[in-house]
């Protein structure tokens, strides 16, 4: 009995034990999908200039950055205390 049982399930497994179904039909006519998507060829440049890098090695606003006029605040090492509190 065992044997047959082993058999029978192995068989099972190789060939699926569930029925094909066929796909219920929701609509009248048939709609072929839209697959395909062509390649990009435009005609012409989109905008007329191409946009200015606006960050290089400084960072924006490099200028003001680098400028001895205007000198950045010194960072703290403590964080500051809340006012209201000691």
């Amino acid at each position: 009995m065992a044997p047959a049982k082993a058999a029978a399930a192995a068989a099972a497994v190789k060939a699926g034990t569930g029925k094909k179904l066929v796909k219920r039909r929701t609509k009248v006519h048939f709609y072929k999908p839209k697959s395909f998507k062509p390649p990009s060829d435009p005609k012409y440049a989109r905008k007329s200039v191409p946009s200015r890098v606006k960050m290089d090695k400084r960072g924006p606003g490099s200028a003001k950055a680098t400028d001895a006029r205007f000198p950045r605040p010194p960072r703290r090492s403590t964080p500051r205390a809340l006012p209201g509190t000691a």
